[in-house]
């Protein structure tokens, strides 16, 4: 594959995974115990989509969709989302770059990148929320965190048993057309 085709190549995913999370970031299953909160599916892709190509600029799939719907929801989490999100995509790829997933030492490196990253984004949005809105929000936000990020690891780490195939079917998509 030449350097423009590598590159359109790389475009186009970015593109299309970027859109797929953006609208990913509006649906939501909301719940109400012990806190009221939601659980988001875009988390599930974001990490996805980094672990399967762990290069820097698919950041942007992590990190410009998720603002984008925060600025169109709540626009007050804009900049902790950008910087938990650069922050957490940083220990995915760090952490998963050079596995292999072919053997269980992988998928736990994997486990504990993804709880290091979540860990990442609950600690920058309570600090966040503590500045804007106090203590009490700041640990309500911890908990409904939490139930997000004990949802989106286990669902993470099920897909990703599939990530070699995923990825050669992307790899195979693009480089035909």
């Amino acid at each position: 594959m030449n350097k423009n085709h590598k590159l359109i190549t790389n475009i186009s995913i970015i593109s299309i995974m970027s859109a797929l999370v953006l609208v990913t970031s509006f649906f939501s299953i909301k719940y109400s115990a012990p806190v009221q909160g939601e659980i988001e599916f875009a988390d599930v892709i974001c990490f996805l989509l980094i672990i399967m190509y762990c290069k820097w600029p698919f950041m942007i799939v992590a990190i410009v969709p998720l603002m984008i719907s925060d600025l169109i929801q709540l626009p007050i989490y804009a900049p902790a989302t950008f910087v938990s999100r650069v922050v957490s995509t940083l220990i995915i790829i760090v952490m998963t770059k050079k596995l292999t997933f072919n053997n269980m030492e992988s998928y736990f490196i994997l486990f504990l990148s993804l709880l290091l990253a979540s860990s990442s984004i609950i600690i920058i949005y309570y600090f966040w929320d503590l500045i804007i809105y106090g203590e009490s929000v700041a640990i309500a936000d911890i908990i409904g965190n939490i139930i997000q990020y004990v949802v989106v690891i286990p669902i993470v780490m099920v897909l990703s048993l599939k990530i070699k195939t995923l990825k050669e079917i992307s790899n195979n998509y693009f480089s035909k057309n």
